[in-house]
């Protein structure tokens, strides 16, 4: 992820605070798909999310946008628990007392979500030369889920000066503070009330600042010059219990140069220091020198090449490494009027985050669990496809069919199951089941762990139409994608690419063992999505649609599988580690449709009000076990830009 040229990613944990995306102020966002270019790092091996953020116009704008919402009951809710019947010496039926559990944990007061953008942007100056732009949001989200909240205040500015057309420089900032709590694991199968002691409370001050400045030079050379300053203060659970600080800097100067009409060439550097101090990961510093080449040439008038090169060297407390040189590249071919093809390739690399390797926390019952021990992942990405672009009379429309394919060795992923350290051992069986309940307390949870080598390889297609239908717009936009994910450590046979291919050809209806055994956990194989749009005057109507098809993997102690899972049951009664999932997954092993609509009016050019509507069939469904999306929920939203 990426906002306005800079990485978005954390010191510690190196995730993505999406919280702190200034979407008051933004202007669009770019999927860049495919590995094909070096600027971004060398662990943007699938592609990249570029959200950038708007300057004014000259003339002025303010925008606001304000909403509200809440949940309906899932589907189900109230089931038959218990049944008193009195009855008295007679024989006769005095009272029947039905007790229903529920599936949600709220009664009769729904959560509800609100919140509000706004945001002013502005040209100053007798030349209009001084663009300035300020952001702000409050967002109150009560989740769907126990104890899940996301409650937060952002504030954002942006300032550049122009004194000259060859010459700009500014510098933009962001302020985010939130209280989060966190849904670990249900209580049971679909529930949305959580098992007794797994949920968190965290709370976060969240900025960062970037100055930059850009000049092109007398020759017609681009020179930029960026930094961002990124911040994290941290309190968990209660403010005494955990503290914690992680900021990284980072710079970097780049050079763009056009040659001609059949060339351009981009190099640069970028250096990024950074130092967390927190109880629950690690104390360190640590510093990463990333130099970077990257051309393109424009041989034929239709063809582009394009490639380049990355290399990272780093240093955390003293321990140095580097990945090896990182190649992208690709080409793009107009093979006709309207049909493009593409090919590129790419290598990643990717250090392990700190949160990755030393993270030592507890959540309830539930630990997170250090490994010190983690390897960087590597790996390489491959991707063919083809465009084409169709115009019929007032329609719009392109189809885009690709193939892919991606290895990695050193795959990192999240294991949750029962981590016993091999330096605890014990004489007798006995002991171990005295200790048992002490241990699994201490050691049942989360650690990232190396699972070897993977390959993944897929087919994606996408298609979007734009026209008229009955004289009034109409916006289609759909995908497809299918993606078979195999752990070559659990079928080693699959590493010859003529079995693999074998197996890619047949896995599209299949769900046998012989198929489904050597799939990476946690992984959807097919996924579709659509949107369609239609506007009557001033009345816009709209349909989504987003399809997963059944998680054929997860973790074996989820699913009673695991070495541990007699020694569970032998202590708590039950071979779970987490009750329900297995008969969540048995009453929902197929795919699941989540539908989406909603009605928008616009009363003026500038302003509307759209009702929004999420899960509208209130289907239960999960993306990973033990924890239910949200059922059907409404939204009431109002616009304004003046």
């Amino acid at each position: 992820m990426v906002i306005d040229d800079q990485p978005l990613l954390s010191a510690d944990r190196g995730d993505i605070r999406w919280n702190l995306v200034p979407l008051e102020t933004l202007d669009r966002v770019e999927v860049v798909k495919g590995p094909s270019s070096v600027l971004y790092g060398s662990a943007a091996l699938n592609g990249v999310i570029h959200a950038r953020t708007a300057w004014p116009t000259a003339e002025p704008q303010t925008k606001v946008v304000a909403w509200t919402g809440t949940y309906l009951n899932p589907r189900n809710n109230a089931t038959l628990d218990s049944l008193d019947i009195g009855i008295n010496a007679e024989g006769d039926t005095l009272y029947v007392y039905e007790g229903y559990d529920s599936l949600t944990w709220w009664g009769n007061s729904r959560p509800v979500f609100s919140g509000i953008y706004a945001s002013h942007m502005q040209q100053f100056g007798a030349k209009k030369n001084i663009d300035f732009v300020i952001g702000m949001a409050a967002i109150g989200n009560k989740g769907h889920l126990q104890d899940q909240l996301q409650d937060y205040v952002r504030g954002n500015i942006k300032l550049r000066y122009r004194p000259v057309e060859e010459l700009s420089f500014g510098v933009s900032a962001n302020f985010n503070a939130v209280q989060e709590g966190l849904f670990i694991l249900w209580e049971d199968s679909a529930k949305l009330s959580s098992l007794p002691g797994a949920t968190d409370y965290n709370q976060y001050v969240q900025s960062y600042i970037d100055p930059f400045i850009t000049y092109f030079d007398p020759i017609g050379n681009q020179h930029k010059l960026r930094a961002r300053y990124y911040r994290i203060r941290s309190h968990y659970d209660d403010l005494d219990r955990f503290k914690g600080t992680a900021s990284i800097f980072s710079t970097e100067y780049q050079f763009y140069r056009p040659i001609g009409n059949w060339s351009d060439v981009t190099f640069g550097a970028q250096y990024t220091t950074f130092n967390v101090e927190d109880n629950s990961l690690a104390n360190a510093t640590g510093s990463i020198v990333a130099p970077y080449l990257q051309a393109e040439f424009h041989p034929l008038k239709r063809l582009t090449l394009s490639g380049g090169l990355r290399w990272e060297a780093f240093n955390i407390d003293d321990v140095t490494g580097a990945s090896l040189p990182v190649f992208k590249g690709g080409i793009n071919y107009q093979a006709a009027r309207r049909t493009y093809l593409r090919a590129s390739f790419g290598q990643g690399f990717r250090f392990p985050s700190l949160a990755e390797r030393y993270v030592e926390y507890n959540i309830g019952a539930i630990n997170y669990l250090p490994n010190e021990d983690l390897e960087p992942e590597q790996g390489w990405n491959a991707e063919l496809g083809v465009k084409q672009q169709i115009n019929v009379s007032d329609w719009k429309a392109y189809l885009d069919a690709s193939v892919f394919v991606t290895e990695y060795k050193n795959v990192t992923e999240a294991v949750f199951d029962f981590h016993l350290p091999d330096t605890i051992t014990f004489d007798n069986p006995l002991d171990s089941l005295l200790a048992l309940e002490e241990l699994l307390g201490n050691y049942l949870g989360w650690q990232f762990q190396n699972v070897g080598e993977a390959r993944i390889a897929g087919i994606e297609y996408s298609a979007a139409a734009d026209g008229k239908l009955f004289g009034n717009p109409l916006r289609i936009h759909a995908g497809y994608t299918y993606a078979l994910p195999i752990d070559l450590q659990a079928d080693s046979s699959l590493r010859d690419w003529g079995n693999f291919y074998r197996r890619f050809v047949n896995s599209f209806n299949a769900d046998d063992t012989v198929t489904t055994s050597s799939i990476l956990k946690y992984r959807f194989r097919n996924l579709a999505k659509f949107d369609v749009e239609y506007s009557i005057n001033k009345l816009k109507v709209g349909f989504t649609g987003n399809y997963y098809s059944f998680m054929d993997r997860i973790d074996d102690i989820f699913v009673a599988e695991s070495d541990w899972s007699p020694l569970i049951e032998l202590q708590t009664g039950n071979a779970q580690a987490v009750p329900g999932v297995i008969e969540y997954r048995d009453a929902n092993n197929s795919g699941n449709w989540i539908f989406g609509a909603r009605v928008g009016f616009h009363p003026t050019e500038n302003s509307s009000i759209t009702l929004l509507g999420k899960n509208i069939f209130n289907r239960s469904y999960t993306v990973r076990p033990a924890k239910v999306e949200a059922p059907a929920n409404y939204t009431l939203q109002y616009k304004i830009t003046f």
